[in-house]
């Protein structure tokens, strides 16, 4: 889970989520975990792979236990920064897998779309962690 901070980082860039509101059922949220656990450990690749994150994520974030669920609030909010900074650049996420499409964007516009991206993927770093512990001590789930 560590690496979804970097992984979005890279992702938006061209280089290679989660969404969230509470729930109560620790029984169905495990199982969701353990279902996606490679998934979320190995983070989405393009466009439709950050798509079908996005919505693993979220089935998570409704399961998720008042313990984790502000921490999923935190990376949803993070998630659809990404993509809002994503269009302020001229970019959509389809664009990061197209290479003419990253050649062609404005470099400074890319150059703000990295240093805010990397902001968004500080501020999420403490959810990602605390999802993480909470996975693996009450879902035996290795989400690092």
């Amino acid at each position: 889970m560590r690496r979804i901070g970097t992984w979005t980082a890279a992702a938006v860039l061209g280089m290679g989520l989660l969404t969230g509101c509470g729930g109560s059922d620790t029984e169905a949220y495990c199982d969701g975990l353990k279902d996606a656990e490679q998934s979320l450990a190995d983070g989405p690749e393009g466009a439709d792979g950050f798509r079908e994150y996005q919505d693993t994520a979220e089935q998570l974030a409704d399961d998720a236990p008042d313990e984790v669920s502000d921490d999923w609030e935190k990376v949803q909010d993070a998630t659809q920064d990404m993509e809002d900074r994503l269009e302020d650049a001229g970019l959509s996420l389809e664009d990061l897998d197209d290479p003419e499409a990253m050649q062609d964007a404005d470099p400074e516009a890319l150059q703000t779309l990295g240093e805010e991206i990397e902001k968004i993927s500080a501020d999420m770093e403490e959810a990602t962690d605390n999802i993480t512990e909470h996975a693996k001590d009450e879902c035996d789930v290795d989400l690092s």
